[in-house]
Parts: structure tokens; C-alpha cells; sequence
């Protein structure tokens, strides 16, 4: 096969594999930078759980379950991870019998569980990576478009998320804050950040969180460091309500 072929059928394939779907799951869900648990145990109540069934929710594919502090509202991030191959509805007979399939989808869900009543509030790029089934290794640059934190405000009323993105090997992230009530999402203002960060350490791999969380109701600080720099970490603090960056400090790498 022809390399301009085999990227025209990489792509004509992805395209129909986030069209239609995987019918099938199979086990050993895997990559080369982090593997999905299958077993997890959820924390939430046996009442709670039953009624999250109903709506097609269970806990083996939650990434995040996040009580309120009131325990009022509960976010549910689901992660709708699926390895296919060779044999299954989806697979396409134009790639390689020694390759694998992981299609990746994130969905952030508010749960009301004495109204038992659940909101969409964001959901990621559905993402298709393929691997050598031998080495596990990817065939073509890994993408990722997926939720790497779910925090609540301290008073109860805002919920941080962390999106991480990665593409043509670089890695980067959006932060975004809901308010309960509000029809839309706020964004914390990191694109110049990254922006910054990039300029500073040139040739890198881009950005990583290495922690995030509420300081007070109104504030958020947010650790980067730069992938395969990792002596490279600097310290913003955000405001809430602005997005708008208050200030910043590089960290000793000590």
C-alpha cells in the first residue's frame, strides 16, 4: 500500500468510524502514554447508581464522580473508551490486520439527585488513535481531546474543568468554569499563557498541568509545566470571575 494511499484510507476511516460508531468493545484498553481502569468501583449510593443505569450510566465509565459541597449536585464526567480491531463492525479492511483502534469520548454531565435529573454541560471531540498491536505503539501522531480535572468551588455555586488537548504532538489545555444558573461556560484566559510558555521554551512539546484548584470562591491557581522541561514550572493565579491572569511566578525546580 502506497504511503498516500494508507493516509487517504487513515483518514476516510476515521471519518466513518466517529460517523457510525463502534458496535463492539473489547478489553485491554491501551495507549502509549496511559491506559483506562475498566474495574473501577463508584463511590456513589446503590440508589444513585440505579438511577444513573436508567440513563445508560455506570460507573466502569466514569472518569469523574464530584459531590457539590452541599452534595446537592453531583458531576459526572463519562469517558466512552472503546478499543476495536480486525473483525469488528467498524474496522475498515483497507488497514493492516497487525493494527488496533481506540476511540475516545468525554461527555461532563450535572446530576439533580433528588430530581433525578441530568444536563449535558460539555463533552470533548469524539478522537480515533490507531496502534501496532504488537508494540502498542501509535502508526500516526496521537490525538487527545479529553477531561483531566472536575472541581467544585469551595462555596458550591462554580465547577472547574480542565480540558487537555493534543495534536501533531503538542499538548495544551482549556479551563473552563460553570456557574449554576448560567446558560454558558466561562473561560479562564490560559491561551496567552501557553502562548507565552511556548515562546519561552522553544522546540518543546508543549504544556502540562501539573495542579489546578480553588484558592477561594473568586480565585484559581494552575501549575504548568512544559513537556520535556519538567524543571520548567511557573504558578498563575486567575481570577474567577474575569478569567484574567493576577499574577505569576516562576517555581524552583527544587
Amino acid at each position: 500500500m502506497s504511503k498516500l494511499r494508507l493516509l487517504n484510507t487513515l483518514f476516510f476511516t476515521g471519518l466513518l468510524l466517529l460517523t457510525m460508531g463502534c458496535k463492539r468493545k473489547l478489553q485491554d484498553i491501551g495507549s502509549t502514554e496511559e491506559s483506562v481502569d475498566t474495574t473501577k468501583v463508584s463511590v456513589l449510593a446503590p440508589e444513585v447508581l440505579a438511577h444513573l443505569a436508567e440513563k445508560a450510566i455506570v460507573p466502569d465509565r466514569l472518569a469523574f464522580e464530584v459531590p457539590s459541597p452541599d452534595s446537592r449536585y453531583i458531576a459526572l464526567a463519562l469517558d466512552s473508551t472503546v478499543r476495536f480491531g480486525p473483525g469488528d463492525e467498524m474496522w475498515s479492511d483497507e488497514l493492516p490486520s497487525d493494527w488496533y483502534g481506540v476511540r475516545t469520548h468525554n461527555i461532563l454531565y450535572l446530576y439533580d439527585p433528588s430530581a433525578d435529573t441530568i444536563h449535558k454541560l460539555a463533552e470533548c471531540e469524539e478522537i480515533v488513535n490507531l496502534y501496532d498491536r504488537e508494540t502498542s505503539q501509535p502508526v500516526q501522531p496521537e490525538r487527545k481531546d479529553k477531561f483531566g480535572a472536575v472541581i467544585w468551588s469551595p462555596d458550591g455555586k462554580n465547577l472547574l474543568l480542565l480540558k487537555e488537548r493534543a495534536s501533531d504532538g503538542v499538548s495544551e489545555q482549556d479551563v473552563l468554569i460553570f456557574t449554576l444558573g448560567a446558560e454558558e461556560p466561562a473561560f479562564l484566559e490560559v491561551f496567552g499563557v501557553l502562548r507565552q510558555l511556548m515562546r519561552t521554551y522553544p522546540g518543546t512539546k508543549g504544556t502540562k498541568v501539573e495542579e489546578i484548584g480553588w484558592v477561594t470562591e473568586a480565585t484559581i491557581r494552575i501549575i504548568f509545566s512544559m513537556r520535556g522541561v519538567p524543571a520548567a514550572r511557573h504558578e498563575f493565579i486567575f481570577d474567577a470571575q474575569s478569567g484574567k491572569v493576577l499574577s505569576t511566578r516562576e517555581l524552583s525546580s527544587t
